[in-house]
C-alpha cells in the first residue's frame, strides 16, 4: 500500500509538469519535455500494473517522435523500445520481438555513424545494451535460450567494460545471465528511460538525462 501509495504520489507529480509544458505557449506538441512526462506517467501506471494505459500512453509518445524526430533518431528509438516493453507486459511476446530487433539494428548502425562523438557514442552503446538485455529475456520468455543467453552474455561484457564489474547494471545482468543458464524463470525489469534522473555517468538508460538537448543528438 505504501509503494502504491509513492507511485500515486509521483504520477501526480508528472500529471502537474505535463499541465505546466502544456499550457505553455513556448512549448510545442512533440517538445521532448511534454514526451518525456506522458512517458514517465506511463512506466508509473504500468508499475501500478495498469499496463493497457502504459501501452497507449507510450505508444503515442512513439507516434510524436516519429513524426517530429524521424524513425531513427534517439530518442525516437527509446521510445520503440518502451512499446516492446508495453507489449511484454501484456503478454504479447511475438508482438514484443520485431520491434526490439529493429531497435537493435538501428542502435548499431547508429554507433557506426556517430564513432566521431566520444560522449554521443557513450550514450548509444548503453542505450545499445538495454536492448540487447530486454531482448534477451524476451527470447528467454519465449524458450528461445541459445540466442538469449549469447545476448546476455554480449549485454554482461560491454557493461563490464563500460561500468566496471561492480556497477549495480553489471551485477543484474550476471545474475540474469546465471538464471537463464540454470532455468530459472526471467521476469524482463522495466528498461524505461526516466527522463532527468542523473548525469551520464550514471549507467545505463534505465538513468536517462532530460537535460540532453535533442539538438546534441543529431
Amino acid at each position: 500500500m505504501q509503494l502504491a501509495g509513492k507511485l500515486d504520489e509521483a504520477e501526480g507529480l508528472e500529471a502537474r509538469v505535463l499541465e505546466l509544458c502544456t499550457e505553455n505557449p513556448k512549448v510545442g506538441p512533440g517538445d521532448r519535455s511534454i514526451m518525456s512526462a506522458i512517458s514517465n506517467i506511463a512506466t508509473l501506471r504500468s508499475a501500478k500494473g495498469e499496463h493497457q494505459s502504459a501501452d497507449e500512453m507510450w505508444r503515442h509518445v512513439l507516434e510524436v517522435d516519429e513524426k517530429f524526430r524521424g524513425k531513427e533518431h534517439p530518442n525516437t528509438l527509446q521510445s520503440k523500445r518502451n512499446v516492446a516493453i508495453g507489449c511484454v507486459k501484456l503478454d504479447r511476446l511475438e508482438e514484443a520481438e520485431r520491434p526490439l530487433r529493429e531497435v537493435l539494428e538501428a542502435e548499431r548502425s547508429l554507433r557506426e555513424v556517430l564513432e566521431a562523438s566520444e560522449r554521443v557514442l557513450w550514450r548509444t552503446h548503453l542505450d545499445t545494451l538495454v536492448t540487447i538485455d530486454c531482448l534477451a529475456s524476451l527470447l528467454y520468455q519465449k524458450d528461445e535460450h541459445k540466442e538469449a543467453l549469447e545476448l546476455q552474455e554480449e549485454c554482461l561484457a560491454g557493461r563490464t567494460r563500460g561500468l566496471g564489474e561492480d556497477h549495480q547494471l553489471t551485477l543484474k545482468t550476471k545474475r540474469d545471465l546465471e538464471k537463464m543458464k540454470y532455468g530459472e524463470n526471467m521476469v524482463m525489469e522495466e528498461q524505461v528511460q526516466w527522463q532527468g534522473e542523473a548525469a551520464p555517468t550514471a549507467g545505463d538508460s534505465n538513468f536517462a538525462m532530460q537535460g540532453m538537448n535533442d539538438r546534441y543528438l543529431y
